[in-house]
């Protein structure tokens, strides 16, 4: 029993310049963000996921005549309905409503697009990468 108070009292505490200096390894640069930091880098570090785990099915399936109306440049969601030209993308226009915006942002009628083939893919290419 003595011998472990005795190795208890050897051991030595850090200094304070000793722990500023641990700190200062761990706590990044003055200015960084918070979030950035060294210890919120090493949090965070890890393996990146391979892909998806689950692939949901589609509820809806997608609709034909929809994706004709699309390629003609007939927006028709909800009771709202926009007309555009071709060569334009629908929210480049002012959108009827906040409902008709957040289904087009949703990019729901993507799969109705693509049941037109070719044209159809081609169509949706340039609306996603506009």
């Amino acid at each position: 029993m003595s011998e472990a108070t005795g190795q208890e009292k050897t051991r030595q505490r850090r200094s304070p310049d000793e722990d500023a200096a641990l700190w200062d390894r761990f706590r990044g640069k003055p200015g960084e963000d918070a979030k950035a930091s060294a210890i919120h880098r090493m949090k965070i570090a890890g393996s990146a996921p391979d892909g998806f785990g689950l692939h949901m099915r589609a509820i809806i399936p997608p609709d034909e005549l929809r994706g004709e109306m699309l390629l003609q440049g007939i927006w028709r969601i909800g009771m709202d309905r926009l007309v555009v030209q071709d060569g334009v993308a629908p929210w480049s226009q002012t959108l009827p409503s906040r409902h008709f915006a957040d289904r087009l942002h949703r990019f729901d009628w993507l799969a109705d697009l693509f049941t037109q083939e070719e044209a159809g893919g081609d169509r949706a290419r340039f609306l996603v990468d506009d």
